[in-house]
């Protein structure tokens, strides 16, 4: 089984919306996280694949061993390039966030569908809110699926889907909430948050319609990796990066002269 990672520099965003919250020194430290995640799975013997744009393809040249660039890449769902991922490969594979260390070797996946953890207590204020935006909005008209009953929220910072059905569908779904979101850029409208939610309230849909067989991963074998999932690797960070911000620096000084 191979290891897949994604990453795009997020600020190209900027032209759908402000998305500045991501300074360089949180860029950084999100880089040192990838970085040490993937330092983690070669050690263990994983070959390991990053999908990234030409902009970040030097944070990662001579750590992984196959690396696929993805160019114009506008999508402003966060999971937008694990969507592409899962709906274009149909090798074995794990998709897996840079936040996530690994401590040992992954098990042999036996069910169709495992993924890092169900999300329990931010249903209320963290997706209710935006969820019901959507469906003020008639999401429901382009998503069949689309549902306002509280759900358990899969975390998506490890995912192994083995159905293609399932991998098209998120992927289909996911490129119409897309351009849902982008059509409905008023003022107002929050689509950082919009995006960042969508994309495990698409996957956490689709595997509820699969009924297919589903592992929680995390809570089940904690032991086999450390997802230092949230924000407190902003505040609190394990890894050095500071040398990757006077790189950066050096280069945006060069860009400017």
């Amino acid at each position: 089984m191979k290891l897949i990672w994604t990453y795009v520099n997020i600020d190209f965003k900027n032209k759908l919306y402000d998305n500045f919250k991501m300074t360089l020194k949180k860029k950084m430290i999100l880089i040192s996280y990838y970085i040490e995640s993937i330092k983690s799975a070669k050690k263990l013997g994983y070959y390991c694949i990053i999908y990234t744009n030409k902009e970040c393809f030097k944070y990662f040249e001579d750590l992984v061993v196959e690396i696929l660039l993805i160019e114009n890449y506008e999508s402003v769902l966060f999971d937008g390039i694990k969507t592409h991922v899962l709906g274009t490969r149909e090798d074995d594979y794990c998709l897996i966030d840079g936040d996530l260390i690994l401590n040992k070797k992954l098990p042999k996946f036996e069910a169709e569908i495992v993924f890092d953890r169900y999300e329990m207590g931010n249903w209320t204020y963290g997706y209710k809110p935006t969820i019901d935006i959507f469906s003020n909005l008639g999401i429901e008209k382009y998503i069949d699926i689309w549902d306002t009953q509280k759900v358990p929220i899969i975390n998506t910072g490890l995912i192994y889907v083995k159905d293609k059905n399932l991998r098209k569908d998120w992927l289909r779904y996911s490129n119409i909430c897309d351009e849902f979101i982008k059509k409905n850029n008023f003022e107002g409208f929050d689509i950082y948050s919009a995006g960042l939610i969508a994309g495990q309230y698409l996957f956490t849909l689709c595997v509820n319609k699969s009924k297919l067989e589903i592992m929680e991963f995390f809570n089940i074998n904690d032991e086999y990796y450390t997802h230092h999932a949230g924000t407190v690797k902003y505040e609190k960070p394990l890894f050095p990066y500071k040398h990757l911000m006077e790189n950066e620096l050096k280069d945006i000084k060069k860009t400017i002269i």
